[in-house]
């Protein structure tokens, strides 16, 4: 069986394409958070970086709807992520995830069940939703709902 085989690399692999289907279904419709265009292949773009910050990787509110343009040639095209935060919300939602959001984690040990745990519940909260377009304020309550059922991140917006 597959399930028996995967290493604990590759359990975290699943969790972030699921965390991003969940990111793409939540912000689904929306422009590019960097540059504001609608159209192109939508991605699920980390404002701090898996590389940078892996402790955060799985943060809802660090992962917003992206183009490949700025999310992968732009290296995600940090200026404009910032001004599209503001624009899009507001200074508070940009100052949490640019400065608040690596200061409240300090570690992320998962045990390869609590992973697996993760993807279930990830997968579950994807099956609640409907296809369409949320307004920002229920974008920012999905957000929470589903930090608060997936169980990863307290969440201190």
């Amino acid at each position: 069986m597959i399930e028996n085989t995967r290493t604990r690399t590759e359990w975290l692999t699943l969790l972030q394409i699921i965390t991003n289907k969940l990111i793409r279904a939540i912000d689904n419709e929306q422009p590019c958070m960097s540059c504001g265009k609608l159209g192109g292949k939508p991605q699920a773009g980390h404002y701090h970086s898996v590389q940078s910050a892996p402790v955060i990787r799985f943060h809802l509110f660090n992962i917003w709807m992206q183009d490949y343009r700025c999310n992968v040639e732009l290296s995600s095209n940090i200026i404009g992520y910032n001004k599209g935060l503001i624009e899009n919300f507001d200074e508070k939602l940009k100052e949490y995830v640019e400065i608040k959001l690596p200061l409240h984690y300090h570690s992320l040990k998962l045990t390869t069940d609590e992973i697996k745990t993760a993807i279930t519940k990830t997968k579950n909260c994807l099956k609640t939703l409907e296809v369409k377009k949320y307004t920002k304020e229920e974008r920012i309550e999905l957000r929470k709902k589903f930090s608060e059922i997936i169980g990863l991140y307290k969440i201190y917006y």
